[in-house]
């Protein structure tokens, strides 16, 4: 039964941090959750989660179990008088009982996909302990999301680290095929797709166990090690264990940075005007010499004009990797859309992947391929971006205006440290990175991998 807060869905006993006006939202959740990380608390059995409002799930005491430690982190007591839990087990929320919780028509929990803030768990079996925690990442597997990050207190994490509260991987979740997710009623829902924008940027270790061969392959199989997106579309990040490398599969919009003739003030350059820069808030028709640019050179705030050359008259369009020894007000300084196969990283959090690191990308819906370098930076949250001669090379449209491609086909391997933090001619990026791909496996590697397609909320 719903009220209108959506606090108790399935019986109107609200939880007793959940009103209509203070529903804990999913940042708060795992930033509660987090806080108890690295405290070196004990795991104990039966311990912690009794008092809600204190500081850490042990309240001071120095030992914890998993039902303890989530039921503390969602702002609840372990002993609770909700009737679903009295009539199960005499009030305790523990494995087991949020388990059968989760499939039921009352109680403090609901039924949902892998996401972000959600719980995780399985109960007791055959004489085995149950196990509860908090997603905090999620991963494709066989088409379908699962957990790929949890926060848990565990007697496995207490006897490898000498802390019971850690965040891992969720392969103890992922390998019980009892798992199911669930939703406690007093967090925000509307709170998730804000979070996700937050956490799909926090980078994910590789998980060792998961870095193994798969039967007959001759390659690691690779695990997520990094997220970048949004909710309409969340691109994964993939490595394997011991290798640098880092690949994705996405789209591929065209960037025209560095293409002497990509801007001019009568904004009719092979890209809008707009993709450079942008005029104040409040004054949109602002003169050019008042606008903020980053994709275009400027000299005392004004975008600077090529004085002569066949683009005599169109602005200076630079790109973040330079070729050294160029003043920084001239064409040649910068790395030419046009002419040199190029992708673009998101501006933040681009884990190792450098400016000037080599770079191979395959469009893996007609074959074609091109080496490339890292020239230049963009959105934090989007990726899957080339230069205009990366898309002649791979049968994309390589208008800025009207090309690229939305199909996620684009195949992009990065390999970090590779490169000199500046340009590079066309026949040394087509050298090494040609050479560093197929160290990697080339392409019959790549056709060993599935479809690496973006996930979804």
């Amino acid at each position: 039964m719903n009220n209108k807060s959506g606090c108790a869905r399935k019986l109107e006993f609200p939880p007793p941090n959940c009103s209509e006006q203070h529903l804990m939202n999913v940042s708060d959740l795992l930033a509660r959750a987090r806080s108890a990380a690295g405290r070196k608390t004990e795991y104990k059995l039966g311990k912690g989660g009794m008092k809600p409002l204190a500081a850490l799930p042990d309240a001071g005491g120095g030992q914890c179990d998993c039902s303890g430690y989530v039921a503390w982190a969602l702002g609840i007591s372990r002993k609770t008088d909700n009737p679903f839990y009295k009539n199960v087990n005499g009030g305790w929320i523990e494995t087991t009982a949020v388990h059968k919780d989760i499939a039921s028509e009352v109680g403090l929990f609901s039924p949902c996909p892998a996401q972000l803030g959600c719980i995780v768990v399985y109960g007791d079996a055959g004489g085995g302990q149950g196990h509860i925690g908090i997603v905090t990442a999620t991963a494709n597997k066989d088409g379908e999301l699962v957990a790929s990050k949890v926060l848990h207190c565990s007697s496995g994490n207490w006897k490898k680290n000498g802390d019971s509260v850690l965040e891992t991987p969720a392969n103890v979740f992922t390998n019980n095929p009892r798992t199911v997710y669930g939703w406690y009623e007093g967090i925000d829902r509307n709170s998730l797709a804000e979070t996700m924008n937050i956490e799909i940027r926090r980078a994910l270790a590789v998980d060792p166990s998961a870095a193994t061969l798969a039967p007959g392959a001759t390659w690691p199989s690779p695990v997520i090690v990094h997220q970048y997106g949004t909710p309409s579309g969340y691109v994964p990040i993939w490595g394997c264990l011991g290798e640098a490398a880092r690949f994705c599969q996405a789209g591929m919009m065209i960037n025209a940075d560095g293409a002497p003739n990509a801007y001019n003030p009568a904004d009719t350059g092979t890209d809008y005007l707009r993709n450079a820069g942008a005029p104040p808030r409040d004054q949109p028709n602002a003169p050019h010499s008042k606008w903020r640019w980053w994709g275009i050179a400027t000299r005392n705030g004004a975008p600077v004009v090529q004085n002569s050359g066949p683009w005599k008259g169109y602005y200076v369009s630079t790109t973040a990797l330079v070729n050294a020894g160029q003043p920084d007000d001239v064409p040649a300084r910068y790395v030419d859309s046009d002419a040199i196969p190029f992708i673009v990283v998101p501006g933040v959090e681009r884990g190792r992947a450098l400016l000037g690191d080599y770079a191979f990308i395959v469009n893996r819906g007609n074959g074609q391929s091109s080496p490339a370098i890292v020239a230049d930076l963009g959105p934090k949250d989007k990726i899957g971006e080339g230069s205009i001669e990366l898309a002649r090379r791979l049968g994309i449209r390589e208008n800025p205006r009207r090309g690229g491609t939305s199909k996620p086909d684009i195949f992009y391997i990065i390999f970090p440290g590779t490169g000199k933090s500046r340009g590079q001619a066309l026949a040394k990026i087509e050298q090494n990175a040609n050479e560093l791909f197929e160290t990697w496996g080339g392409m019959e590697r790549l056709a060993t991998l599935p479809r690496l397609i973006p996930l979804t909320a």
